[in-house]
């Protein structure tokens, strides 16, 4: 039963808005998202010219046209008095075409919405954005609230032509700001570029109509033109924007959002080391406990080879560190900024330290399964074999959980250098039906070790199969399709990934591994507990050259393997 049925006609009644245009290849998916709330969905079309119009009203939308000039709370009003003048709901979700409204919340809402409501409130929501393509990786995930849920009162509308917000008339009201449970996914931002490029496109044009007018582009319009220009690839005159933003502005939220688009600006876009501790710093100035903040500069101190400084900054992250939830955030910033004080440990000479901190912050990690994976890696890496089958226990069971302890006894075996031995039980559980990645990765380790090319191919292409954007699997393919330049292949790789590590070291032409497994060897070592994609997602830069071969003249990408190799560990 949804919440506007006619068995509840004495409760509150609700209905969902939704804006759309030209959104028929996704709105599908967020009308069906709420049918279990309401089976009054109001869709106001701002002009589409694809098969928008007739999605909606197949689903039983019920529907309405009009044109857009350029101003999103006009827009928004007119539904406000649509939905009004039909007289069937008290209280209004707005929900935008590509959201779904996530149906691991619906019955919390239902039960709020029907026993919980003051009449006299607005709510907001959280909102909730992958950072990838897929729902495998979630080290860049994002959330927000934003205000979500309203009644149905006289004299509440938005205001704003790009900004629409509800909240001076909340204020005008004297109405009571609270949060309601239910929670807004939205689409990723990787999933559709073209389609973010042709939305920042349009408020481009609308931000210059307005300044046209004389308007001040000033607060949240320079906010929405700086990330309107970050996504068209003006990664320089969206930092002007961002900085000015950041000087000008007396609303937090919109200078905290500033500073992180500051950072995002960064990965495609460089700029020198110096140039970017000074923009961390202006941050950290004014949000000296910003647990992101504190966690980029991390990152960056990291990245420059500062790793003292790095402890520290890690270390105050995870002692003081508070976040924003009115800013868009990253989820796991608490369980990056744990990883990346270990990884700076491990590369100190530290492991005992590193482990200490990832056990003491254990109990804290939301993905404790995703974690606890990174934490199991050091265990086999510092040779901690009694650690880790404790561990295994805590992540599997059954049957599974035998043939993970001989991954484990093979995996520890292999980060001591016996790599025969290792390959025993690691063949053991593979052929017993073994497929979890931590199996693919440490028999095509040692395989590789042992110069079994061949054989390590074809694991290799399991654990590409599996995780098809993990960068260290596409690494070791690329190296063992070239059996004949194997160690010379690593030592280059492994160059560049001690530099995007943030250590200083010697690029020399000559192979430095005297053999496979030494290559091998050092790459285990130094890829241990290194979290893809932890910072920003970007190339390391770095021109390899094995031979004559320049693999930067390549793009090289999962699906064709033997093209060339830009090594991206995404940190």
């Amino acid at each position: 039963m949804t919440i506007s049925d006619d068995y509840r006609e004495d409760g509150p009644r609700l209905a969902v808005g939704i804006i759309v245009s030209d959104d028929q290849d996704r709105l599908a998916a967020t009308l069906k998202s709420v049918q279990p709330l309401t089976d009054l969905v109001y869709v106001l079309d701002t002009g589409s010219t694809d098969q928008t119009v007739k999605l909606a009203e197949c689903m039983n939308a019920r529907v309405s046209t009009t044109t857009f000039h350029g101003d999103f709370s006009a827009v928004r009003n007119k539904l406000i008095r649509t939905v009004e003048a039909d007289g069937r709901a008290d209280w209004l979700l707005w929900i935008n075409a590509g959201e779904r409204f996530d149906d691991t919340t619906v019955d919390d809402f239902q039960d709020f919405f029907a026993d919980s409501l003051e009449s006299n409130a607005v709510y907001m929501m959280v909102l909730h954005r992958p950072g990838g393509p897929t729902d495998t990786k979630h080290d860049l995930d994002e959330e927000t609230i934003d205000l979500r849920l309203m009644p149905l009162r006289k004299g509440l509308q938005f205001t704003g032509i790009l900004n629409e917000s509800l909240l001076p008339f909340v204020s005008n009201l004297m109405l009571r700001l609270s949060a309601s449970p239910g929670r807004i996914l939205c689409p990723s931002k990787v999933v559709d570029p073209e389609r973010w490029q042709r939305e920042a496109l349009r408020d481009m044009h609308i931000l210059e109509a307005l300044e046209r007018r004389g308007e001040k582009i000033a607060d949240g319009l320079l906010l929405r033109r700086a990330e309107a220009l970050g996504v068209l690839g003006e990664h320089a005159v969206a930092r002007c924007d961002f900085l000015k933003l950041i000087e000008e502005t007396d609303q937090t939220n919109l200078r905290l959002e500033a500073l992180y688009g500051l950072w995002a600006t960064f990965a495609p876009a460089p700029i020198e080391p110096n140039e970017m501790t000074q923009a961390l710093l202006i941050g950290l100035d004014r949000f000296p406990v910003d647990m992101q903040l504190l966690t980029f500069m991390g990152f960056h101190m990291q990245k420059i080879g500062r790793l003292d400084l790095a402890v520290k900054t890690f270390e105050t992250a995870l002692k003081h560190g508070q976040t924003s939830l009115d800013v868009w955030h990253r989820v796991h910033i608490r369980e990056q900024a744990v990883l990346n004080l270990g990884l700076v440990h491990r590369l100190q000479g530290n492991g005992r330290e590193a482990m200490r901190v990832m056990e003491s912050n254990l109990d804290l990690i939301e993905d404790h399964a995703s974690f606890g994976r990174h934490l199991l890696d050091l265990y086999i890496v510092e040779i901690q074999e009694y650690k880790a089958h404790e561990y295994a226990a805590t992540l599997w069971g059954g049957g599974e959980l035998d043939r993970i302890r001989e991954v484990l006894t093979g995996a520890c075996r292999a980060a001591a250098g016996a790599w025969n031995a290792a390959v025993i039980p690691l063949e053991s559980a593979y052929l017993s039906g073994c497929r979890d990645v931590l199996c693919l990765r440490w028999y095509a380790i040692a395989l590789l070790a042992l110069a079994r090319f061949l054989e390590a191919i074809r694991i290799l292409e399991e654990w590409l199969a599996v995780d098809p954007t993990n960068s260290e699997a596409s690494a070791f393919h690329f190296a063992a399709s070239q059996p004949e330049r194997f160690g010379e292949i690593m030592e280059q790789i492994h160059w560049a990934q001690m530099q995007s590590l943030g250590i200083a070291v010697q690029k020399i032409g000559k192979p430095d591994f005297p053999d496979n497994s030494d290559a091998v060897r050092e790459m285990i070592v130094a890829s241990a507990v290194v979290p893809e994609k932890i910072g920003i997602s970007a190339s390391l830069g770095t021109k390899l050259k094995c031979g004559g071969f320049d693999s930067e003249a390549f793009d090289f990408e999962p699906g064709d393997r033997n093209a060339g190799l830009v090594f991206r560990p995404n940190h």
